[in-house]
């Protein structure tokens, strides 16, 4: 009987615990852990002169602490790719953007009467997947950079978000890389 009611006690306690971190969360909506999917325009310039345009699509998880005074900091993973592919003007030369894969730190803040709307900032690590192709022949190539960037997100339920985002990317040479997403996360 006594290690029932130890174990009721300490279940109690565990859930009463449990109970008070999420009421001191109440109204931090971006709070915690999320991962989604984005897709957009993608402007890629391979080098001077050879910009194409074209769609990007990746996917995101990222984890982020929004303080008392409203401040949200976060980290964010992502992987994409794009498909902007340019014509180097020789028969069968050409240059192809492949996958993306980085890192970005954010810093936002909540706005709102509810506190459901995020302004952002991020900057981060970028690293691109290059080919070139030339009579039959493909050589890849992965260009580090540093991106930029701004965007906004929208709670449309205590889960669920809404988000668009616009960065810039600057890697090693002339390449370098403009898009602006929309996207879907889940917060855990």
């Amino acid at each position: 009987m006594k290690k029932i009611t130890t174990a009721l006690l300490a279940g109690l306690t565990a859930l009463s615990m449990t109970s008070f971190a999420q009421a001191q969360d109440a109204g931090k909506t971006f709070n915690g852990a999320y991962a989604g999917a984005e897709v957009g325009y993608n402007s890629y310039e391979f080098a001077d002169n050879f910009r194409e345009d074209a769609v990007y699509y990746g996917a995101f998880a990222g984890y982020r602490v929004q303080m008392d005074n409203d401040l949200v900091l976060g980290l964010e993973g992502r992987f994409g790719d794009s498909s902007a592919t340019t014509d180097l003007g020789i028969s069968g030369a050409e240059f192809v953007a492949g996958r993306q894969l980085g890192v970005d730190a954010t810093i936002g803040y909540a706005l709102g009467a509810e506190k459901n709307v995020l302004a952002y900032a991020l900057v981060g690590y970028s690293n691109q997947k290059i080919t070139g192709k030339l009579a039959g022949v493909e050589e890849s190539n992965n260009g580090d950079g540093i991106r930029f960037g701004l965007g906004a997100e929208y709670a449309v339920t205590e889960t669920i978000s809404l988000r668009a985002t616009g960065a810039y990317a600057d890697y090693k040479g002339s390449a370098n890389d403009i898009q602006l997403n929309a996207g879907v996360l889940y917060r855990f």
